[in-house]
């Protein structure tokens, strides 16, 4: 058991420890919490320290209140602070450089240890001295001699950017700055001087620059190399001559370079066929249907999904237009001889080509339950409409 103080009443009472509210109000009773809620929510009287005009606020805010000073708003807040702190200022020391501050008298007797900076340059020039153990050793004015990393000339700087600058790298003026950081190259195709950042100059494996995109442009047009150095290679298919980049050739595993798709597609047809084809699987495509499987099933089925494509929604008279031919009918399960109409679904062309590779049939499977399950439900709940109407 564990004593605790009523927040309203003041009695002393026993009650479990576990029960007891740590840092918290403890009642007696329902009626003791709530006389002590009417009690916070009653408004009392104040009158502003500044104006003299009343105003009402709420019980738990006037006892929080320790200095008895009330205001309206913020404006009288700010003009009451004004008037007391005008003639409460103390004159302190930078604790950098030395020159005088004026502060408020509030601030230097609560914290007479505390430090005062004239500005944010200051306390950041304090903090750095202070990471390095070089406090006091060296005021503002106080200056280092110093060499030009480019042209070796002496210069005097100031001891804070010295520890600033962690590169350790300093310059006459300006140009001497860009002098050291850029480099002098000569274009590839007009011949004319440029400069550029010694940083691109490191990064270029080539060395090949331009002064600007028409040179680059006129370089290709006139040398059909390109502006790299490239390999000359043959196209697998029609056996023209191609330039390519030694990357490209290294990325290139199986050998065969190509001019474009249509080449690549054509040489794709003819080599990439049967055993050798990336999605074949023992010859299944070329098992043959049972004979139940007729074209009426199959326009019952193209029917019945509304001529649509079930994964992209391509029309069959666009399948026809395209790739001339009707849309196909696929089978969920991939078993030919599993002819039941919840295992058929109508599919394009290109999707139906899609479904047939070997990685991606447990998803294409997936998804045709689904279209499958919810076409049944989508029915279902026609039919039950049709039967409230009529």
């Amino acid at each position: 058991m564990a004593e605790y103080k009523c927040a309203y009443c003041g009695e002393i009472k026993k009650r479990k420890l576990s029960e007891v509210k740590k840092h918290k109000n403890n009642f007696c009773n329902i009626d003791c919490f709530n006389k002590w809620q009417r009690k916070i929510a009653e408004r009392v009287k104040v009158i502003c320290a500044t104006c003299g005009k009343p105003k009402y606020i709420v019980r738990s805010k006037y006892e929080d209140n320790k200095k008895g000073n009330f205001f309206c708003n913020i404006k009288c807040r700010g003009a009451f602070q004004a008037n007391t702190y005008k003639e409460g200022k103390i004159k302190v020391k930078c604790s950098y450089c030395g020159k005088e501050k004026i502060v408020r008298k509030g601030f230097f007797t609560h914290d007479p240890n505390r430090k005062y900076f004239c500005n944010r340059q200051c306390s950041c020039r304090y903090k750095i001295d202070l990471k390095t153990n070089q406090i006091n050793k060296y005021d503002n004015k106080s200056k280092i001699i110093i060499q030009c990393t480019y042209c070796g000339k002496e210069k005097s700087l100031r001891y804070d950017h010295y520890i600033r600058n962690k590169k350790r790298m300093f310059y006459c003026n300006k140009e001497c700055e860009r002098l050291y950081n850029n480099v002098q190259v000569i274009c590839h195709f007009c011949k004319k001087p440029k400069t550029i950042y010694k940083c691109l100059y490191e990064l270029s494996d080539n060395k090949i620059f331009y002064c600007n995109k028409e040179c680059f442009n006129n370089d290709i047009k006139l040398n059909p190399k390109g502006t790299v150095d490239k390999l000359k290679v043959q196209c697998a298919y029609c056996g023209k001559d191609k330039y390519i980049t030694q990357v490209y050739m290294d990325e290139n595993k199986e050998g065969y370079y190509f001019c474009d798709l249509k080449c690549l597609g054509k040489w794709r047809s003819i080599n990439k066929r049967g055993e050798l084809a990336f999605n074949w699987i023992n010859g299944a495509s070329y098992e043959p249907y049972p004979i139940s499987f007729t074209e009426q099933l199959r326009e019952y089925i193209r029917q019945k999904d509304g001529y649509k494509c079930q994964k992209c929604g391509r029309t069959q008279d666009e399948n026809i237009s395209k790739y001339k031919e009707a849309l196909s009918v696929h089978h969920i399960d991939y078993d030919k001889d599993n002819i039941n109409i919840d295992n058929l679904i109508s599919l394009c062309k290109l999707c139906h080509c899609q479904s047939s590779a070997e990685a991606a049939r447990e998803q294409w499977q997936k998804y045709c339950k689904y279209m499958t399950w919810f076409r049944k439900q989508w029915l279902h709940i026609l039919e039950v409409k049709k039967l409230e109407v009529a």
